[in-house]
């Protein structure tokens, strides 16, 4: 009788040791295997770009980017009908890439996520950020998800002699940090 206590304990110890072993490998595994979905990165792509695309100027209540603000007092936004795709294709036009930054950065501050990256490419070029560091980059390539989207933009750049630009290509890219 004293045998079989033994061995009825002992097998309670494996199945435990076992039990514990595969909660371990259970909490290791989805810990790694952890990618953000794409949905919710295809979301805030899309309605980055809706919200750029289909804003104007005149209803864009902002202190630096907005109807009265400074890059208005100042001239450097003449065309209150303009969207804000517009707007930013309109400074790459005028060859005001600095003011561009400025400007996205103040009207996206509150639109994409601390943890999200994004970028704004006019005709290829880096409008936001100007200058991409290599923290920026390397965020940018080893990112999972990384959602593009591409639209083109044309305006006119001065309002009396109706000289235009454009048509210019606007790629918005946004992926999880």
């Amino acid at each position: 009788m004293h045998k079989k206590k033994r061995g009825f304990f002992f097998t309670l110890d494996a199945v435990m040791a076992l039990t514990v072993i595969g909660i371990g490998f259970f909490l290791v595994l989805t810990a790694y295997l952890f990618v953000p979905p794409r949905s919710q990165t295809e979301a805030i792509a899309q309605s980055a770009l809706q919200f750029l695309s289909t804003t104007a100027i005149e209803n864009l209540n902002d202190p630096y980017a907005g109807i009265g603000g400074e890059l208005w007092e100042s001239g450097k936004i003449s065309q209150r009908d303009n969207t804000l795709l517009q707007q930013i294709a309109h400074f790459e036009a005028k060859g005001d890439r600095e003011t561009a930054e400025l400007f996205v950065d103040a009207i996206l501050d509150e639109i994409v996520p601390m943890n999200y990256g994004f970028q704004i490419k006019v005709n290829g070029n880096s409008l936001y950020p100007l200058v991409e560091s290599s923290e920026f980059i390397a965020s940018k390539q080893e990112t999972d998800i990384l959602i593009a989207r591409e639209i083109v933009v044309y305006g006119v750049l001065n309002t009396t002699t109706f000289e235009i630009w454009g048509p210019s290509a606007v790629q918005i890219m946004v992926w999880h940090e």
